[in-house]
C-alpha cells in the first residue's frame, strides 16, 4: 500500500509540474524567437540538472541563486545553484 501511495504521489506531483510549466511557457511564447521546451525529472535537483545539461549538450544553464531553505532574510547561494555552478560542464548564469 505504501509503495502505491508513493507512486501516486510522484505521479500527481509530476502532473502538477508539467501543467505549471506548460502554463508558464504559454505566457512567454510570443516574447520573441526563443524556443521553449520543458522537462520534468525526478531525483536530486542538482544531479538531474547536471545530468540533463550533459546529455542534451546544453550551452548555458540559467537558474536562480537563492535557495528555498534556511533563514529567508539572509540571501545566500542556494545548495542546488552552488552545486550546479561548481560541477556543470557548461557555463551557469545565476540570476538574483
Amino acid at each position: 500500500m505504501t509503495a502505491k501511495y508513493i507512486k501516486d504521489l510522484y505521479h500527481d506531483l509530476e502532473t502538477k509540474a508539467v501543467n505549471m510549466l506548460k502554463a508558464k511557457s504559454q505566457e512567454y511564447k510570443g516574447a520573441g524567437e526563443i524556443a521553449i521546451s520543458t522537462h520534468v525529472l525526478l531525483g536530486d535537483p542538482a544531479d538531474k540538472i547536471i545530468e540533463f545539461a550533459g546529455s542534451e549538450n546544453i550551452d548555458l544553464i540559467i537558474m536562480g541563486n537563492v535557495g528555498l531553505r534556511g533563514i529567508t532574510k539572509i540571501k545566500t547561494l542556494g545548495s542546488v545553484s552552488r552545486r550546479v555552478s561548481e560541477v556543470a560542464i557548461c557555463p551557469v548564469l545565476l540570476v538574483h
